[in-house]
């Protein structure tokens, strides 16, 4: 299917992202630990306040025409940090690069999922979702290797090359088809009530609610992970930008090998013990890495983050089997909104404990934190049985 190859391509160019292995370096140029945490506040208050309007429009004026959109404001952003003077502006290519992936958020899967629906194929759906997820592994992993590279001759040649890349996928955008299953007319008075329904999709009833609470909490950690404890950690571990670059492509290339073993293991294990299997891995390389040496932080890293690749993999079958395709973007928009409030409100603080308590000690508060919450999250459980 056409929907199907193109969206293989434009996952692998979305996630071509050859500033992996430098940001923080690059972002270090202009602050600190504590000043990067407060452009982390805003890049994620900006992608949950995207997320509001965008999955809507998503629904609404179609998935194609959102996706086309992410790729332009993504080329616009990186073109806007490379050539940044200073602070502000580096906050401004940010906020400009989170508002296209806000409407990336959600509308390439459900433009994916719709066409399977369409062709009556959706048990393929966790087959095409895990080579879409190792597409964006083979992107990050070939930019991540450059990257370094890239940096070391200038340190605006990988935001560059990444606005190259969007603007490939803005052009193959054009060649997506709209699924017709489904599909909501444009009209801006069906905006909240859209909206609504979307959110309401994640608990319209007792199971569906708690399952939704499942998968939030451990994301909204792994969004922090995500975004700037991976790349921070390795960073205290004495990676230097070109190596940086070189584990970053280890790392993604792991990821892969991860994303293509997931079908397997979601296949394969009960649902109760992929879950716990997954977030016991998490949870362990959190807490281990204050005494973690170079060759074992990278190595709790690589699982790291193959246990947080296959979680979501699953996460996705889970959530994308329970919602209705009318309102499935804009569903996929609320959850990814939910699960970054978390983040918006604590990033400034995370750069600042990792200031006072370094990189590595905070990790394993951080693992702690992580298996509190998901102890809360356990004794709740009655209340959804009701």
């Amino acid at each position: 299917m056409k929907n199907i190859k193109i969206a293989y391509a434009l996952s692998f160019l979305w996630r071509s992202w050859f500033w992996l292995g430098i940001w923080v370096f690059n972002y270090l140029r202009y602050t600190d630990y504590a000043g990067i945490g407060l452009l982390e506040t805003v890049m994620i208050t900006t992608a949950t306040l995207g997320e509001i309007p965008t999955g809507v429009i998503a629904d609404l004026i179609g998935k194609k025409k959102t996706i086309i959109i992410a790729f332009f404001l993504g080329a616009l952003g990186n073109i806007v940090q490379a050539i940044a003077p200073n602070y502000y502006v580096l906050m401004a290519s940010i906020m400009i690069m989170t508002i296209g992936g806000a409407f990336y958020s959600g509308s390439l899967e459900a433009l994916v999922y719709d066409t399977l629906k369409e062709q009556s194929l959706t048990q393929s759906f966790k087959k095409v979702i895990a080579r879409i997820n190792t597409m964006q592994n083979v992107g990050m992993a070939v930019a991540g290797i450059c990257g370094g590279y890239l940096y070391q001759l200038n340190y605006a040649y990988p935001f560059y090359g990444v606005a190259i890349a969007y603007l490939i996928g803005m052009i193959l955008s054009f060649g997506l088809i709209e699924p017709s299953v489904d599909t909501e007319k444009y009209s801006w008075k069906k905006f909240l009530l859209q909206n609504k329904e979307g959110f309401g999709q994640l608990f319209m009833n007792k199971r569906i609610a708690y399952m939704s609470l499942l998968f939030l909490v451990p994301s909204a950690f792994m969004i922090a992970t995500e975004n700037v404890l991976n790349d921070a950690t390795a960073i205290e571990l004495g990676f230097k930008s070109t190596q940086l670059g070189i584990f970053a492509t280890l790392l993604y290339l792991f990821g892969i090998y991860a994303s293509e073993k997931s079908e397997w293991i979601i296949s394969k294990m009960n649902a109760k013990n992929i879950f716990i299997l997954l977030l016991l891995i998490y949870f362990l390389t959190l807490v281990v890495m204050p005494k973690a040496s170079f060759v074992v932080g990278a190595i709790l890293l690589l699982l790291r983050y193959g246990a947080s690749t296959i979680f979501g993999n699953y996460e996705s079958v889970r959530i994308n089997d329970a919602i209705d395709s009318r309102y499935r973007a804009t569903t996929l928009s609320t959850f990814s909104l939910i699960k970054n409030i978390p983040y918006i409100f604590t990033a400034t603080a995370i750069g600042t404990l990792m200031n006072i308590y370094t990189v590595k000690v905070f990790s394993m508060y951080f693992g702690i934190l992580f298996i509190a919450s998901l102890a809360v999250v356990y004794f709740l459980r009655p209340m959804f049985r009701r």
